[in-house]
């Protein structure tokens, strides 16, 4: 990878980063000033509140931590040179209909009511590419990447903080590895979660037998024992509450409900 460069956000308007200056090196840290060109003000009040700091770490093997702060920044952002590798990650959904991210520009959110991808999102703020490194930005801010754009990748955070992990490999397993013991890895789901779940979308135009959404959760219930199909769980959707839209009382009642077993 090569950073091409940083810029900082002040409400409105962008400042990038233009060097680096008092720089000091321990046995396992290097940490700098980084000067900002900032228009309207004097050199005493850039003096004084203009200071962005950047330091570079080891934390682990591997591992290169890059910690960037600027107290009135609203936004933070890093750049680097796409040097034409394959980048894989960030989104579960194939941008474009290809496995990897190249041309993707999008905000680090879900995809909202797109068909087929708005039940649930297993995004991640990492990627890793076919040159043997990859990127994980530890950060709960609001995000966006731009990968492979007119010869950049870039991603940038609303925070006056950013932390990201530069994470070598050079194999895809070995980075997979190392940015699990950063983030953790997934756990293994309980064994219930490898059966069959059933669920029913909404059915009040059509309960034919029952009184009820809910009896007609338990008659599917009922039903599978009876013929003996495996269901590990049954998925409690909007058909079970009665009144508008299956909702019933659920939206206007403050306090929880206890579902009958």
């Amino acid at each position: 990878m090569c950073e091409s460069s940083t810029a900082f956000t002040v409400r409105s308007e962008s400042y990038p980063v233009l060097g680096l200056a008092s720089v000091i090196q321990n046995s396992n840290k290097i940490q700098a000033d980084m000067r900002i060109e900032r228009a309207g003000r004097d050199a005493l009040d850039r003096a004084t509140r203009d200071h962005a700091i950047v330091s570079f770490a080891f934390v682990r093997p591997g591992v290169l931590q890059i910690q960037i702060t600027y107290d009135p920044a609203t936004e933070i952002s890093e750049e680097f040179k796409d040097q034409g590798e394959h980048y894989y990650g960030i989104w579960e959904y194939p941008f474009g209909g290809n496995i990897e991210n190249r041309g993707a520009d999008h905000d680090f959110i879900g995809l909202g009511a797109e068909r087929h991808v708005h039940h649930a999102s297993a995004r991640a703020l990492f990627y890793m590419t076919s040159r043997g490194y990859g990127i994980y930005v530890e950060s709960l801010a609001l995000g966006h990447f731009s990968i492979a754009q007119a010869g950049r990748t870039s991603f940038s955070f609303k925070d006056s903080h950013l932390t990201y992990d530069v994470i070598y490999g050079p194999s895809y397993s070995e980075v997979m590895n190392r940015y699990n013991a950063i983030a953790s890895p997934a756990i293994m789901p309980p064994l219930w979660a490898f059966g069959t779940i059933w669920w029913r979308d909404d059915e009040h135009d059509d309960l034919r037998d029952v009184a009820n959404a809910q009896d007609k959760v338990i008659q599917d219930a009922d039903r599978l024992r009876a013929l003996k199909i495996p269901a590990a769980a049954i998925w409690l959707d909007r058909p079970y509450g009665s009144g508008d839209k299956g909702w019933g009382t659920w939206i206007s009642t403050p306090h929880s409900r206890t579902l009958p077993r």
